[in-house]
């Protein structure tokens, strides 16, 4: 099953122009618990308490990270095209996938994009950080919390 779950993802992500090599491709990872975090400083990454526990997890084994990306300028506010381009000149796959939450008094689906990276523990390590930008690096899940669903992403 986890073999076939793989092949389903690797194939899905090489038809919309994320390729992944032949490594797992970790998309979420459960601790139970939840937090706040900071906006990030120029210069600066934060990583989600659930990334950091899954890197701990799987230090050993060869496999990417498939995370949300949110990037902000020196006023702390979201950025996306200039630095994603920067990131995609070097050779960083980015990605577009379309995710859901629950949201006014009637609880509707709301839907929107977000930019997801597919990193290595060694291009983790290695982020090349721009002094012009934080960087917010987090498994991403829909409202009910379910992970990105690998059909709806794109190629950014």
């Amino acid at each position: 099953m986890k073999n076939t779950l793989l092949s389903i993802i690797i194939s899905l992500m090489l038809l919309t122009g994320c390729s992944t090599g032949n490594v797992d491709i970790i998309t979420h990872f459960n601790i139970g618990a939840s937090g706040s975090y900071p906006t990030p400083e120029p210069g600066q990454i934060v990583q989600t308490g659930e990334l950091q526990a899954a890197r701990e997890h799987y230090r050993d084994k060869d496999v990417k990270y498939l995370v949300y990306l949110r990037v902000y300028d020196e006023n702390g506010k979201p950025e996306e095209s200039e630095e994603y381009k920067r990131l995609s000149s070097l050779g960083y796959s980015l990605c577009r996938a379309k995710m859901w939450t629950y949201s006014g008094t009637d609880g509707k689906k709301s839907y929107y994009d977000a930019v997801l990276i597919l990193l290595s523990e060694s291009e983790l390590e290695a982020f090349p950080v721009s002094e012009r930008y934080g960087y917010f690096f987090t498994f991403i899940y829909n409202g009910d919390h379910s992970p990105v669903d690998l059909k709806n992403i794109k190629k950014l």
